[in-house]
């Protein structure tokens, strides 16, 4: 009785939409949570987690599935490949076996897409989608940039990086790769429109707001996002050759003056790092130092080697040499070993730094 109601319900056309709507955000809903922290969330944070596959399993029991969409083949396509991530998460002990959530919720958004919304449904579900990832990059986008105006000397959007206290307390958000994830999503899809529906392909105004987004997608340097965002646009290039050829005014707006902005803002951003490097060492006090040669650097360092070893004989350890490799996180790109290599000679440990490297996504 309650199961032929609900079914009577999801039937109705404007239920059903609130119904797969519902479903489709209840995925956005579990994005940035770890299932290996699982344990440690509160209520609220478990039940994000979990809504996709409870939503899933409710409508295989009171939706009519087709099932037959599962053996098409580019749906076996994409079947291989998550069963192979499976495999792959099987057989890799270094892998914590959390890893299993990623394969099993890749199947069930496409067992959604594909075998319970109905083709008619996914232009709707598909706008919403778009919607949502505007939203999105417009919330994180404009805190990110309102914060990197509080900063003071060089300004890049490759520093903004998500944390628990980033973006005024709003946690977990993303990084700048992920920024310019969400703007590579909204500059293809506004890319495809503009060459498929839009009328006009000289409305400079709308191939001016396409540019933005492709700008945004390249300004925060990540090498992944800039290579997709430059393969995209050659694949649509040779696709569409014909529009574009007829309306060359296309490539300028949405590839050339945004590789030329972000060049631009790149050279800026690395001319005014060598100033501050500059104007930072010229306002350094000029410290006369008590040891002047070289001599007698080589006795203290001497000094400080024995004091260690003396200190290990009594202890009876022999010393040896050990490579540690640490992450220094939310230090001065300037200079950022500089609190690191005071504590450490603070301590008398004898060390030297091999190599400095910035992380990159």
């Amino acid at each position: 009785m309650i199961k032929d109601y609900i079914q009577f319900l999801i039937e109705d056309i404007k239920f059903r939409k609130i119904y797969i709507l519902f479903i489709w955000f209840s995925f956005f809903l579990s994005i940035n949570l770890n299932p290996s922290e699982f344990e440690n969330f509160n209520l609220v944070s478990k039940i994000r987690l979990l809504l996709p596959l409870i939503l899933i399993f409710i409508s295989i029991l009171v939706i009519k599935i087709n099932y037959k969409a599962l053996i098409r083949l580019e749906t076996i396509i994409f079947i291989v490949f998550i069963i192979s991530y499976f495999i792959f998460n099987l057989f890799n002990n270094e892998n914590p076996k959390t890893n299993f959530f990623w394969p099993v919720y890749m199947f069930l958004v496409l067992f959604f897409i594909v075998a319970i919304v109905k083709n008619t449904e996914i232009k709707f579900l598909f706008k919403t989608t778009i919607f949502i990832i505007f939203v999105a990059f417009s919330v994180y986008f404009s805190l990110a940039t309102f914060q990197l105006t509080q900063y003071e000397g060089t300004i890049h959007f490759y520093g903004v990086m998500g944390s628990d206290q980033s973006y005024f307390g709003i946690k977990n958000p993303p990084r700048s790769s992920g920024i310019a994830r969400l703007s590579l999503v909204i500059f293809t899809f506004l890319y495809l429109y503009f060459l498929i529906s839009h009328k006009d392909k000289k409305n400079k105004l709308f191939l001016s707001f396409i540019g933005c987004f492709a700008l945004t997608t390249i300004v925060p340097q990540s090498r992944t996002v800039s290579f997709i965002f430059l393969s995209i646009n050659f694949l649509i290039i040779f696709f569409y050759y014909k529009e574009i050829i007829k309306n060359k005014i296309i490539v300028l707006f949405v590839l050339i003056a945004p590789l030329i902005i972000n060049f631009s803002y790149d050279l800026f951003q690395k001319v005014n790092y060598k100033n501050d490097e500059k104007r930072q060492e010229l306002e350094k006090p000029k410290i006369i130092p008590e040891i002047k040669t070289n001599t007698d650097l080589a006795k203290i360092k001497k000094q400080k080697i024995n004091k260690i070893k003396n200190s290990s004989k009594k202890r009876k350890i022999g010393l040896e040499s050990y490579k540690i490799i640490l992450i220094l996180k939310d230090v001065n790109p300037k200079d950022p070993t500089e609190e690191l290599s005071t504590v450490l000679r603070n301590s008398e440990v004898n060390f030297e730094i091999e190599k400095i490297e910035r992380i990159l996504d």
